[in-house]
This record gives structure tokens, C-alpha cells and sequence, in this order.
């Protein structure tokens, strides 16, 4: 009986290691050992991004940079104080160039030494970041634009009002100020155009 339940648990464990190989996301299982932690197995994904066959019983030193071992460590260590999923996001150089990661990082909750596992799924978000900052770039030249638009709309030596479709000033400049006779903007801008036109 204890042969048969443990066959089918061995055949469960390789169903899931297929299931999670598939998978293009990385997946990391770890474990607490004392001020360390150790990896107990990684898909294939992970592997191939981080360059090894097989990180099984190694430390995140023995297969991480001394400064990104450190700063994965500090989240864990959070994750388990915390006793919740965690989510932050890191870089990390690889043969590809930089990559932007984004981990979900959650500490088993258990019987026995459970509590000092955890599951990370780290996905590559460098897409998304790189939109990101072309989506940013783009806004601060939109705005620069349109500062560079403003100043030259104030300095023109002709008047400029602008009107809404409600026909009430938005926006005077300069010299529509002086030309109106007005002492400053506020007493132009709100105001409707057929009283500027009856005026």
C-alpha cells in the first residue's frame, strides 16, 4: 500500500515538473536554511535564464551576483515576516541584455518546516517596461510641445483669444490683454464672446 501511495505521488511530483517546464515563466522552489536560503528545484525556464543545468541544494549566492543575492534575499526574508504573497520588481543581466523581472513571491504556509519554503514566479516584463517608457517619453515631449506652443502664443504681437464651444474665453494673451483695454487675463478669461464683440 505505502508503495503504491508513494508510486503515485512520484507520478503526481512528474506530471506537475512537465506542467511547470512548459511554462514560460520561471519558477523557483526555495528554502530558508538559517540566514541562507537554498534552491530545491527550478523549471526549465529558469535554468536557461540563468544559465545552469540544475540549481537543486545551491545557495542564491552560488548562482545569483553577490548584489542581486542580496536584494532577493531581503524579499524573502520580508515575505516571511510578513506570512503573504509579495510582488516587486528587479533587473538582471543577461545574455540578452538587461531584462526587467516581475516576481510573485509566496511563503508556504504549513506543518513541520513548511513555513520556511517558498514559490516565486518570476515573469519578463521588459516589454512592458520599455512601452512604458516610450509611453512617458512621448508625454514629456507632448508637453514640452505644448510649452513651447504657449510661449509663442503669448509673445505674438497680435491678439490671440481662444474660445470654448460654449463661446467663453479660455485662453489671452498678452497683447489681446492690452488690446482689450483689460488690466489682466482673469479679466478676460471666463467672460462670453458677444460681449467682447458688443464692447
Amino acid at each position: 500500500m505505502e508503495q503504491d501511495e508513494r508510486s503515485l505521488i512520484e507520478h503526481h511530483f512528474s506530471m506537475l515538473r512537465e506542467i511547470f517546464d512548459a511554462i514560460d515563466d520561471m519558477i523557483f522552489v526555495a528554502k530558508s536554511d538559517g540566514c541562507s536560503f537554498r534552491y530545491i528545484w527550478a523549471n526549465k525556464a529558469a535554468c536557461r535564464t540563468i544559465g545552469m543545468d540544475n540549481v537543486t541544494g545551491k545557495r542564491f549566492e552560488d548562482v545569483l551576483s553577490p548584489e542581486r543575492a542580496a536584494k532577493i534575499k531581503e524579499n524573502y526574508k520580508q515575505a516571511a515576516q510578513m506570512k503573504t504573497t509579495i510582488t516587486y520588481e528587479d533587473e538582471m543581466e543577461t545574455s540578452n541584455g538587461w531584462k526587467h523581472y516581475e516576481t510573485v513571491l509566496t511563503p508556504l504556509d504549513g506543518e513541520g518546516d513548511w513555513h520556511r519554503w517558498f514559490v516565486a514566479v518570476v515573469r519578463d516584463v521588459t516589454e512592458r517596461k520599455m512601452k512604458e517608457r516610450e509611453l512617458q517619453k512621448m508625454k514629456e515631449q507632448l508637453e514640452a510641445s505644448r510649452k513651447r506652443y504657449k510661449t509663442f502664443l503669448e509673445h505674438l504681437p497680435g491678439g490671440v483669444l481662444v474660445f470654448n464651444q460654449e463661446g467663453m474665453v479660455i485662453y489671452a494673451n498678452i497683447s489681446a490683454v492690452q488690446l482689450l483695454g483689460a488690466k489682466q487675463k482673469s479679466d478676460i478669461v471666463g467672460i462670453p464672446m458677444r460681449k467682447i464683440c458688443r464692447d
